[in-house]
């Protein structure tokens, strides 16, 4: 392996990296995605592995993308290129040629906005290690209320997420363990944390499961709480008791371990005796062994691995840690590492063998070794800055967008310290975070400090720092990836400051403005005090929003709020009848919109009181009433006397009509006496 020996990491590492990881196979198959880019692209492992590239990255979203990998791996030429992706964000990515195929690296480059959302899935995502665990993980209260459990505790015990919820600590815990139980008790009391410790839970189906716990003494919210691990023992019980049982059994004929042993005649090589570890690594059952030879059952890989075995045996009379591989019955490879003695057995020379299965240890070697590799690759081709660091905090390995953040060459960073880049007043935050990693209080770490770089410019930076450990679990070195993050400092400062205009401005406004969620108010301002009559301790503490809203108009009140929460309209405007805090009632009209302020529903809007116009309002269509009863009254008077002057108009025309008749009747008679 050469240098990349010293990069002993698993992809577990690679994991939680800031920078997101993908690999493509020649077959254009995902293989392998990390954490970060299933955030950064909103996808799911289960989603992606072994679907093709294509698939999770259609031609219309990611033309420039598709190409580039496809480059990559028919020509093995690497890409370094902005992805602008509207449905995710803005993305430096690299794209290089590994063993399998192509690996994609990508950092986030979005607005200070993305930064909080990345922090957001940070905290889903240990929601979902607490989630997902498979040790069994619980917190509850002083009183031993099970408050939250994950699904691997749910399965311990028997019961649901839901029903566990609804019991005690005490309900699944054996009235037998008491004692032990209240020194437990004790221990979290002095020292904060308790365990580990071994007892039995009660299964829902009433058995008893062994299990092993300890736990921490935490607070939350103000609230002492026990956080705490279970792990079930069943199995590992199990185990014990076959491997007791096994050892009595053969304790007589061998005296040795439980590893694969087995006695063999020297005169004619075949098998007087075998353990049981030799029947499980081999597969074949004691009576199909015995009587037999290594050879009549093609037990040897490798002819040349038996040669050195009875060669040195030969020359030495024995034989230590040889390296040989084995073919088991089902046709599978063992990979052994054998010792073996001349001994006399019944007055008759034997050989007494020992092998210890080292199948897992080889796989784990290889895989290390190719760990190494992707880990080397993705530290030289990294489009963030990485440097290796030894125990004492000593540059070993830099990167180039490390050493072009400092505005250093590789060899002027080498062997200093990275205190000597280091702002002094942030130096005691890396010192701290080694030591605690030393101690073994954190293997993980992720923190901000400053930098000065060659030309004197002083930057913000965010590491994530992760220790490394050798084969024995000891410490080794300390890996991180630093991440330049001036901008959104700067941006943040800018963010405090337009904050603090808009708040004034909403403290100096005539309208009465409030922010709740469900039934807790959260913001309101100077006026809408005012308006209301109350303080603002006095709304925020213990007031619903309905409080300041008549009777006759709540239920009104109530349907609005809910129809904005569930998304059945965006916003509302009414007017009601609102309650003073002195018990007058006064008129005002209310407008809210649903929004979403940090993943939470709620809704703002404003209050504007308008007493007054519903008393000038009021004033009107009484004098408008009173004119119109007048009005009708001095119809009714004209009409009256319209129809007086109608009646001595037909009087009056009558005795027109008559009295001309009558002069013409004179006329007749006046013509007649003549």
């Amino acid at each position: 392996m050469g240098e990349s020996k010293k990069f002993q990491i698993s992809f577990d590492l690679l994991d939680d990296f800031l920078e997101g990881c993908q690999i493509i196979d020649f077959n254009q198959k995902y293989i392998y995605i990390n954490n970060t880019a299933c955030k950064q692209y909103g996808f799911s492992r289960d989603f992606v592995i072994g679907k093709s590239f294509s698939e999770v990255w259609p031609t219309d979203r990611a033309s420039v993308l598709q190409t580039k990998v496809k480059d990559c791996l028919e020509k093995r030429n690497a890409h370094k290129f902005e992805l602008s992706d509207g449905d995710s964000g803005c993305f430096e990515i690299s794209i290089q040629a590994v063993k399998e195929g192509v690996a994609i690296l990508s950092i986030d480059n979005t607005t200070h906005k993305a930064a909080k959302k990345r922090l957001r899935d940070s905290e889903d995502y240990s929601r979902q290690l607490f989630d997902e665990s498979s040790i069994g993980l619980a917190v509850t209260n002083l009183k031993g209320q099970l408050l939250d459990i994950n699904q691997a505790y749910a399965n311990i015990i028997g019961y649901s997420i839901e029903e566990a919820r609804k019991l005690t600590y005490w309900d699944i815990t054996p009235k037998k363990y008491s004692q032990q139980e209240n020194e437990q008790i004790k221990l979290l009391e002095q020292n904060g944390n308790y365990g580990p410790y071994e007892k039995e839970y009660i299964h829902k189906n009433g058995s008893l499961i062994p299990v092993r716990l300890q736990g921490n003494l935490i607070e939350r919210h103000g609230e002492k709480l026990i956080w705490s691990s279970v792990q079930d023992i069943s199995k590992s019980k199990q185990i014990e008791k076959a491997l007791k049982e096994s050892e009595d059994k053969f304790r007589k004929a061998f005296h040795t371990s439980p590893d694969s042993i087995n006695i063999t005649r020297v005169s004619d090589g075949k098998y007087l005796e075998i353990n049981k570890g030799f029947e499980n690594v081999i597969g074949y059952s004691k009576d199909e062994i015995i009587g037999k030879t290594s050879i009549e059952l093609n037990i040897w890989k490798n002819p040349e691995d038996r040669k050195k075995l009875v060669s040195g045996l030969k020359e030495r009379g024995f034989v230590s840690n040889l390296e040989a591989e084995f073919e088991a019955k089902d046709g599978s490879i063992i990979h052994g590492l054998m010792s073996a003695n001349y001994i006399e057995l019944n007055n008759e020379k034997v050989i007494l063998s020992i092998t210890r299965d080292i199948t897992e240890r080889k796989e784990n070697e290889l895989k290390i070794e190719e760990s190494e590799k992707h880990f080397r690759t993705i530290f030289e081709q990294s489009v963030s800055g990485m440097i290796l660091l030894s125990l004492d905090g000593k540059l070993l390995d830099v990167n180039v967008p490390y050493c072009e953040m400092l505005s250093y060459s590789a060899d002027e960073l080498k062997g200093n310290s990275v205190d000597d880049f280091t702002i002094p007043e942030d130096r005691v935050i890396g010192n701290d975070i080694i030591k605690k990693m030393l101690s073994g209080e954190i293997q993980k770490a992720k923190f901000e400090k400053r930098y000065r770089t060659q030309k004197g410019k002083i930057i913000w930076v965010q590491v994530s720092s992760a220790l490394l450990l050798d084969e024995l679990g000891n410490p080794k070195y300390i890996v991180s990836q630093i991440e330049d993050i001036t901008k959104q400092i700067e941006a943040n400062k800018l963010l405090v400051a337009s904050e603090s205009k808009f708040k004034a401005l909403v403290e100096q406004s005539l309208t009465g403005i409030y922010i709740f969620e469900k039934e807790n108010f959260i913001y309101v301002n100077k006026r809408f005090c005012e308006i209301f009559g109350y303080n603002e301790d006095e709304i925020m503490s213990s007031m619903k929003p309905t409080d300041v809203i008549s009777l006759e108009d709540r239920n009104r009140a109530d349907e609005n709020i809910k129809r904005r929460l569930e998304g059945e309209v965006q916003s509302v405007r009414y007017i009601a009848k609102g309650n003073h805090k002195n018990g007058e009632l006064l008129w005002v009209e209310i407008h809210g919109t649903h929004i979403q302020i940090e993943d939470k529903a709620v809704i703002t809007g404003t209050v504007l009181d308008i007493t007054e116009r519903k008393k000038n309002e009021e004033k009107i269509i009484k004098l408008n009433a009173e004119l119109e009863q007048k009005v009708k009254e001095r119809t009714t008077e004209l009409e009256s006397k319209m129809n007086e002057v109608e009646r001595m108009n037909k009087l009056f025309v009558g005795r027109e009509l008559r009295m001309k008749e009558l002069k013409e009747k004179i006329k007749k008679l006046e013509m007649g006496s003549k």
